[in-house]
């Protein structure tokens, strides 16, 4: 399966060196500990188990924007701080060392959103939340009964199938990231250097 990852270049070099590249969840974004370390818990039941405590899932695309343009554009916006270098991974990888998930999906549990079966089921529950005088935003302070109703949900960002026009597109249009555990010298086939814009 053909992936590709954007990365500083000092991972590239580690790569290089070293053959492989891990990476833990001290040097991962911080601003969405609860969906993040969810994913790694997903990776884990779904795919091989980490290498070490507190290990973080890489980030790679599989579908970048649609069927028409799968590889990420570096003319884009949003990889890295803009003015950094940055490279550009492609890999080809065995489709069992990654999990794959709807990227505009994922923003729902990112935001400690329920995603519904259906539209309508998505407004029964917020209006349900609501009604009890909970909120998602502080969903670490939820009672355990909506968390897990919440949390439970997310799997559904990994049905790539799910065509349901309330929360996704088409298959031909959907943008699709992934998650493995490590990087090897051995799956690359082609490095891109760019700066980030």
């Amino acid at each position: 399966m053909k992936v590709w990852t954007i990365q500083e270049p000092i991972i590239w070099e580690t790569l290089q060196a070293q053959g492989v590249w891990r990476t833990s969840f001290p040097y991962v974004c911080d601003a969405w500990p609860v969906a993040y370390r969810w994913m790694a818990k997903q990776l884990a039941l779904r795919s091989e188990p980490s290498s070490f405590d507190e290990q973080a899932p890489i980030w790679v695309w599989s579908q970048w924007n649609g069927v028409k343009k799968t590889k990420p554009d570096l003319c884009s916006r949003g990889y890295l701080m803009p003015g950094t270098s940055a490279v550009r991974l492609e890999l080809d990888i065995d489709e069992n060392r990654v999990l794959l998930s709807d990227f505009l999906l994922w923003h729902i549990p990112l935001n400690n959103g329920y995603i519904g079966r259906s539209g309508r089921d998505a407004k029964q529950f917020d209006k349900a939340l609501s009604k009890a005088g909970l909120w998602r935003e502080s969903l670490s302070l939820l009672p355990q009964e909506w968390r897990s109703r919440i949390e439970d949900s997310w799997v559904r960002i990994f049905d790539l199938a799910w065509e349901d026009r309330y929360f996704v597109t088409a298959m031909a249009d959907k943008s699709i990231q992934g998650v493995m555990w490590e990087l090897r010298l051995e799956d690359v086939r082609d490095v891109t250097h760019f700066v980030a814009r």
